[in-house]
């Protein structure tokens, strides 16, 4: 059944969000579930995109999602029918009703052996939190042992790897164990690197402690490398950037301090990230799907580690 006559998508050209919002209503109209897509509201920058989206708040009067939409891509049907982001145009084109930030995330039982997941935690190879202090550095030791979350878009001029493609396999910063692949990689656009399976085995997924999303660690000593999500409408999608196709429905949210980059010629490529970690990170049971709020920052400048 056709959903909507004419479906736009407003966002920037560079956010792979807005891309994958592009190409998924493309396919739709394909299959005559849009009549057309308005797909010229392309901006080279997010200035552009901001003042496009001040000029046109008073056409979703009444929908206040609309009015506070802030982040690209910004999707509506029939001129002035706010369907959300891209998350939520995934869910409109699967059961013709928008995502919304109160819609439950996947149960995390629902990842255990999925992808490459393991079934049950290992932890032998974990030594202790005193030995991985002495060998890590504080940012690594933060994030790896006690949780923390790096800031976003830590690349490779940042001593990262949100933006680094090369040929190799990432293993866990803490215990040396392989956990993904270059193959595996993807430009998910979210700010941290982006992984859609891992090596069989290596990662393990359990409930985080906000008791909303599912936190990823590594299977071998425990080490926390970020989170992961589901259904998010990547799969399918091909990667520029890695040359990686997706073919899961998982995106797997990695800190680049908790990972190193072992080359094709065994060199190892180490994070030398040492800029701002937030201590402490969490979405609330009423938005489940709504942004990440990010508190207590610190990085090794500011001194000794906190408690």
């Amino acid at each position: 059944a056709q959903l909507a006559k004419t479906v736009a998508i407003a966002g920037v050209r560079s956010c792979t969000f807005h891309r994958r919002a592009v190409e998924l209503a493309r396919q739709a109209a394909a299959q005559g579930r849009i009549e057309n897509v308005q797909d010229s509201l392309t901006f080279d920058n997010f200035d552009d995109y901001r003042s496009w989206l001040s000029e046109h708040r008073e056409r979703f009067a009444g929908q206040p999602q609309a009015v506070a939409h802030a982040s690209s891509p910004f999707v509506f049907a029939d001129g002035a029918t706010y369907l959300g982001g891209c998350q939520d145009f995934v869910q409109w084109l699967a059961t013709g009703r928008p995502g919304a930030a109160s819609d439950p995330l996947p149960e995390p039982a629902s990842y255990s052996g999925c992808h490459g997941l393991a079934d049950k935690f290992s932890g032998a190879r974990d030594r202790g939190d005193a030995a991985f202090q002495h060998d890590l550095s504080p940012t690594a030791f933060k994030v790896l042992r006690c949780g923390a979350t790096e800031e976003k878009g830590v690349g490779a001029a940042k001593g990262g790897f949100d933006d680094v493609y090369r040929e190799g396999v990432y293993e866990c910063a803490g215990c040396g164990a392989p956990v993904y692949t270059s193959a595996m990689k993807f430009d998910c656009g979210c700010g941290w690197p982006g992984f859609f399976r891992c090596i069989d085995g290596a990662v393990f997924a359990k409930p985080d402690k906000d008791s909303v999303r599912t936190e990823i660690v590594c299977n071998g000593c425990g080490g926390h490398f970020g989170h992961i999500y589901a259904g998010e409408g990547f799969t399918g999608m091909h990667c520029e950037r890695s040359g990686n196709t997706v073919d899961t429905d998982h995106r797997h949210c990695v800190n680049s301090a908790a990972v190193q980059l072992r080359l094709s010629n065994d060199e190892v490529v180490t994070c030398s990230f040492r800029g701002r970690l937030f201590l402490s990170s969490f979405r609330t049971p009423a938005a489940p799907r709504g942004l990440t709020t990010l508190e207590k920052p610190w990085s090794e400048v500011d001194g000794p580690l906190p408690a």
